[in-house]
């Protein structure tokens, strides 16, 4: 058997392809791929890390990324939503207890994917504060619904962009970001949840991002954000330029908010299977049938289904992520599980 750490290499390598050729992975010598590297088995050993304190590992799981369909509709793309079953799965393999967070129409998809997978009623599923419009409240709102949670994964999720002010903030930041950041990017996009296409869906998402950028003494002691586009939650862990000269419209879509792990996919879900399949492989676990590719097609089909999710690139309900065919899926979960069974 190859080392463990050999094992997460390969994981990592996998997850990290760009078929929709956003620029992640250019220029070779320093890319949105590379800049974090370490992140995923980082990431893994910190969710197999027990509490020093004797609590119980609890993972708090949130995704939900609401794409517009037309002036008057949208709704929430199968990115995230699958990576985010597939987590969940694997956590409770290895005793771990994943509590999974949701706009409400986003858990009745989240629920369907439970129950396809198996795990119907083993997971918790908890809805983002409503109505609360002011950081304290919510934190506290969110934290007692929640219950003491060690770790938050956010698997897609989008978080507001930079303001003049939040980038000056950054510990890495150059006074000749300030021409470029005014260029790129105008006074109404500034502080706002974006698309890849810098479209404005703030209004349709929960605030949650307060929970990453306001510590509580209630609050994990390891965060993981998983994106593939620099919009989502996490992504403010790679330095502001970086993103601005390699994504278009990066820097202006560009979240803020870092986390202490942040993995960097060609698709979110990647980053998630090849994230379980990391900590699988710490514990030494048996996959059981965890990146069988059509059992997982089977699960979006039923979330695409019962919860309405839709492709974030093509705009239609079908069980295609990213605009990309279910092989190109299938051939990385193909990927992973020949990792693990080595």
């Amino acid at each position: 058997m190859p080392p463990l750490d050999t094992r997460l290499e390969q994981l990592r390598r996998i997850c990290q392809v760009d078929p929709g050729e956003r620029g992640l992975a250019l220029p070779v010598e320093r890319n949105a791929f590379t800049e974090r590297s370490g992140d995923l088995a980082k990431a893994a050993h910190a969710l197999c890390t027990p509490d020093l304190a004797g609590h119980k590992t609890r993972v708090g799981i949130l995704t939900g990324f609401h794409v517009p369909i037309d002036e008057h509709s949208g709704a929430f793309e199968t990115d995230g939503p699958l990576g985010t079953i597939f987590l969940a799965r694997a956590l409770l393999q290895v005793g771990i207890e994943p509590v999974l967070f949701g706009e409400s129409p986003l858990l009745v998809a989240l629920e369907a994917g439970l129950n396809k997978s198996g795990i119907g009623g083993k997971v918790r599923l908890i809805e983002y504060p409503r109505d609360a419009f002011e950081s304290g409240f919510y934190i506290r709102r969110f934290h007692i619904t929640a219950g003491r949670l060690t770790h938050l994964v956010a698997i897609e999720r989008p978080g507001p962009s930079y303001s003049l002010a939040t980038l000056r903030c950054r510990a890495d930041y150059l006074p000749e970001w300030d021409f470029d950041f005014k260029k790129v990017a105008p006074p109404m996009t500034r502080d706002r949840y974006l698309t890849m296409s810098g479209i404005d869906v703030t209004h349709h998402h929960s605030q949650v991002h307060w929970v990453f950028e306001q510590p509580s003494p209630h609050g994990p002691r390891h965060t993981i954000g998983v994106g593939d586009g620099g919009n989502e939650l996490g992504m403010g862990a790679i330095p502001w330029d970086l993103i601005n000269n390699t994504i278009p419209l990066g820097g202006r879509i560009h979240c803020r908010i870092p986390t202490d792990s942040v993995v960097v996919a060609g698709v979110s879900n990647w980053g998630a299977c090849a994230l379980a399949g990391a900590v699988l492989a710490i514990h030494d676990a048996c996959h059981g049938g965890l990146f069988d590719s059509q059992k997982e097609h089977d699960i979006l089909a039923a979330m695409v289904r019962q919860g309405n999710l839709i492709d974030g690139r093509t705009l239609e309900s079908t069980t295609t992520v990213d605009g990309l065919p279910w092989d190109i899926h299938a051939s990385v979960l193909d990927k992973m599980g020949a990792v693990l069974a080595q």
